[in-house]
């Protein structure tokens, strides 16, 4: 775009006057914002306005700052995602360390909408706001709300930098993208959305990271309602030492040759780094037995952007938190087979069973599952796959986030839980022949932007009540300390209408969270 249509196109956008046909290839003249003093002109379809932007910019493992220029950013087209540890899942087929982008949809002419904060999940390593379903203009259009999907730096490169990087005694990276990413929102959308109305949301570690933003000082006042989806709140975040393992395995590794100062290491090629990483990801089992097995790079706590390991924080001194639950009304929502995604065609034998358990919940915790009846767990070689789904369904999140609803309910916050009974096939599952015929991990993402029709106008119609009012739609009773953890006060989403009960006195008692043992 020339210099002349830049000044008429932001000139246009500041007086919400008609667009010069100036635009960039691909833009519509119906639609653009201006993003920190540049009019940027985006795609129109069906009335809303997609725009993907550059929020922000760092060099490898620094942080990142806001940025004035747009320059090499497709704004009406998904942007590259960020670079991926395990390849790239995602619809884009490019991956850039340029990559804190937003990506707007805005219906046109909309002023004071409420907002819709998007974080997608990938156990902090994988994923990109070009995954399969993120798409918010069916959201905007149903709703007339602004979705925003932001993009944060992912696995080492957004978790462990170098003991010799200026951000090694606060390695959260991925984190501070994320708040970066919420302020520059706030204030280059203020003049079309409202501001006091911004929720966000996330599904899976997306979820978690919202979790993070609980005891985030610097996440104060920046969003007044979350949605948290298929969070494994089994899991914490991680303590420093567990940190400072992985990255001394990361730093020594043979892929990385003798790179050891700062420069040189911001200098090796990107494939060694993700190289020396991916084979630490990938033996973490060996190395860190502390680490969840399908996550084991993760945010550190003790560190100023995260101060205190969140769950905990509320289970035990929820006066702690940055902000009060009170002021902060919480959707918590579970899917009927989360746990079932683990698995391919190989059926589970007992040892693999008792093994992987054992990581899970620690031995102690592992002989009460064995030898309870809840599970009735057998020593043979029939499949333990079911007896597996299910208790990882339970323990890292079905039970765990009714624990923590109740939790949150007694702090005074509005809360509510509800679990999908049905969903929409995720094309990620494809690759788990073991999600046939089962609700799945991910099996929620589709309806949540209102992707399928039927079923998912429903779940948008209740997600979209929530992001305007605090409360979903539907007679959706809110979560109190007194319903327990048996399925009282949680609402069946489509499907059978059936919510399983919890065993009582079991998980985070009998067998610990996962945080409780390793906080």
């Amino acid at each position: 775009m020339s210099t002349w249509c830049r000044f008429l196109t932001l000139v246009a956008a500041v007086l919400h006057l008609s667009e010069p046909a100036c635009a960039a290839p691909g833009a519509s003249p119906a639609c653009s914002i201006v993003w920190n003093g540049q009019a940027v002109s985006g795609k129109l379809d069906g009335g809303i306005c997609k725009t993907t932007v550059r929020y922000g910019a760092a060099a490898r493992w620094e942080d990142a700052v806001a940025v004035t220029s747009q320059s090499g950013i497709s704004a009406t087209e998904n942007p590259p995602s960020c670079p991926q540890i395990m390849g790239n899942p995602t619809q884009g087929a490019t991956s850039s360390e340029d990559c804190l982008t937003a990506t707007i949809y805005a219906p046109v002419g909309g002023r004071r909408l409420p907002l819709f904060c998007w974080l997608h999940g990938g156990s902090y390593s994988i994923g990109s706001a070009s995954a399969a379903g993120l798409d918010g203009a069916n959201l905007a259009k149903r709703g007339r709300v602004i979705v925003v999907v932001l993009q944060y730096r992912l696995n080492v490169l957004g978790l462990i930098p170098p003991s010799v990087a200026p951000t090694a005694s606060d390695p959260n990276l991925q984190v501070r993208d994320i708040i970066l990413g919420l302020k520059e929102v706030r204030k280059n959308l203020a003049w079309q959305g409202d501001m006091d109305q911004v929720t966000i949301g996330g599904q899976s570690t997306g979820a978690s990271l919202i979790r993070a933003l609980w005891v985030a000082p610097a996440a104060q006042g920046l969003f007044q309602r979350m949605i948290l989806q298929s969070d494994p709140f089994n899991y914490g975040m991680a303590p420093m030492s567990e940190t400072n393992n992985f990255r001394s395995a990361i730093y020594n590794h043979p892929a990385l040759g003798s790179a050891n100062t700062f420069a040189a290491l911001q200098a090796a090629p990107l494939a060694n780094v993700l190289g020396a990483a991916g084979a630490v990801y990938n033996a973490a089992a060996n190395q860190m037995p502390s680490s969840p097995p399908s996550q084991p790079f993760r945010p550190t706590y003790g560190t100023p952007t995260i101060p205190k390991e969140p769950t905990g924080e509320l289970f035990n001194n929820p006066g702690g938190l940055t902000f009060s639950p009170a002021s902060v009304p919480m959707l918590l929502t579970t899917v009927a087979d989360d746990g079932a995604h683990v698995f391919t065609n190989s059926e589970m034998n007992f040892l693999a069973f008792r093994n992987i358990l054992a990581r899970l919940v620690g031995p102690a915790g592992l002989q009460v599952i064995l030898t309870t009846p809840t599970y009735n767990i057998t020593a043979d070689n029939t499949d333990k796959r079911p007896a597996f789904t299910k208790i990882l369904t339970d323990g890292a999140w079905r039970c765990a986030a009714r624990e923590v609803a109740r939790k949150w309910a007694g702090a005074g916050g509005q809360v509510y839980v509800g679990e999908f009974r049905e969903g929409i096939h995720y094309p990620l599952n494809d690759q788990y022949p073991y999600c046939a015929g089962k609700v799945c991990h991910m099996d929620d993402i589709m309806p949540t932007f209102g992707q399928g029709g039927g079923f998912a106008n429903m779940i948008a119609d209740n997600w979209l009540s929530f992001i305007k009012t605090g409360r979903p739609a539907g007679g959706w009773s809110a979560f109190a300390a007194s319903n327990g953890i048996d399925g009282a006060g949680v609402k069946a989403l489509g499907g059978d209408g059936v919510v399983p009960t919890c065993p009582a006195g079991f998980w985070g008692s009998a067998v610990k969270w996962h945080w409780q043992l390793f906080a």
